[in-house]
């Protein structure tokens, strides 16, 4: 089970799940002078949803070391979510910036963390994708 590269993916892809958890998205100051603030993903209850179910597909997806297609599918519903967690965090930026209206606003290494999610889960499926073709040569050579 470990020493398949697409669990290697599903840990990364969890690891940074959790990551996301913690890591600033953006910071924003209301005035030049002004300490910075950091908008954090928990701080929006969909947004934790969406890395919970994340970091629970990719642990129950090493688990489901047997069932491939099932693998596969939950690999590529993943790397949807991932998706949708980089659109939510666009979309509650853009209106932290409308309703706050801060003086300035950087985007942090946090901000990151969904694209790195999806990047791991399409690469975990290709693993999965590898191994039964693997699997299907080795029917054919019996």
């Amino acid at each position: 089970m470990i020493q398949r590269i697409q669990t290697l993916w599903l840990l990364l892809a969890a690891g940074a799940s959790a990551l996301m958890y913690r890591l600033p998205l953006w910071e924003y100051r209301q005035t030049v002078d002004a300490q910075p603030t950091p908008y954090l993903a928990p701080e929006s209850l969909l947004m934790m949803m969406l890395i919970t179910l994340s970091v629970l597909i990719s642990i129950g997806s090493i688990v489901l070391f047997r069932n491939r297609p099932l693998q596969k599918k939950l690999c590529l519903g993943a790397s949807l979510i991932s998706a949708g967690m980089l659109a939510l965090e666009v979309i509650q930026v853009e209106e932290i910036r409308k309703t706050l209206a801060p003086a300035s606003g950087l985007w942090q290494f946090g901000a990151l963390m969904p694209v790195i999610i999806m990047i791991c889960f399409i690469l975990a499926f290709i693993g999965i994708r590898k191994d039964e073709a693997l699997i299907k040569s080795l029917d054919r050579l019996r």
